[in-house]
C-alpha cells in the first residue's frame, strides 16, 4: 500500500498450489481433482487506485486470475485466466445523505484443455449497484439499495448468500430498510 494525500495505490498478489480453482468449477469430466499426479498452481494480482476528492471517494480495481494444472489426460483441463474490473463512487453529500454507486465487470477468459477444444463463450458477467443512507443520527440511518447482476449465457457469478443461480440467469435485488446500533 502506497499513499500519497488524497491518492492511495494497493497491490495484491496470491499464489495457492494444489487448490484446484479451475478443477473445482468445471464438469466432472474435465477435473483434475481426483488425479494424484495432477498439481495445480493459482494465482491472482489484483491493483487498486483511490483518489478522495473532498466528501467524495473514487476507486478503480483491476485484477487477474490464472489457473494451471499440469493435467495429461485428453479433455482433461489446463489453464483459464481471466481479468476483472470495479469502479466504486462513494458520496458524502453533507451530514445526512450518502450515495454510492460501483460497477463491475469480468471477461469471459481464455481456456485450455489437453487436445480438446476449450471454450470460455459466455463465461462473462457484470454488475451495477447503488445505494443511498439517510442519516437520523449518528447511530440510526435509512437506506436503499439496489443491484442488477448479469451472468453470460455460461456463467454463475452470485451475490446469494443462500442460493446458488442458474447458469446465465441475471440477478435482480433491492431493499429499503433502517439500520440502528444499540
Amino acid at each position: 500500500k502506497w499513499e500519497a494525500g488524497p491518492l492511495t495505490v494497493e497491490l495484491a498478489h496470491e499464489r495457492h498450489w494444489d487448490l484446484f480453482g479451475l478443477s473445482n468449477n468445471v464438469p466432472t469430466a474435465m477435473s483434475n481433482v481426483a488425479d494424484q499426479n495432477v498439481r495445480s498452481k493459482d494465482k491472482a494480482t489484483q491493483v487498486a487506485v483511490i483518489y478522495k476528492l473532498g466528501r467524495h471517494q473514487f476507486e478503480f480495481d483491476a485484477n487477474q486470475k490464472k489457473y494451471d494444472e499440469n493435467a495429461s489426460i485428453t479433455g482433461r483441463a489446463q489453464s483459464y485466466k481471466n481479468n476483472a474490473y470495479m469502479f466504486i463512487w462513494d458520496a458524502r453529500w453533507n451530514a445526512q445523505w450518502r450515495t454510492q454507486v460501483h460497477y463491475l465487470k469480468a471477461n469471459k477468459g481464455s481456456c485450455a484443455r489437453v487436445n480438446a477444444v476449450c471454450t470460455t463463450e459466455g463465461l462473462n458477467g457484470s454488475q451495477i449497484a447503488a445505494g443511498f443512507a439517510y442519516y437520523l443520527s449518528r447511530k440510526t440511518y435509512i437506506f436503499g439499495l439496489y443491484t442488477l447482476l448479469r451472468n453470460g449465457s455460461a456463467a454463475t457469478y452470485s451475490n446469494l448468500l443462500q442460493q446458488s443461480p442458474a447458469v446465465g440467469e441475471d440477478i435482480t435485488q433491492y431493499a429499503l430498510g433502517i439500520h440502528t446500533i444499540f
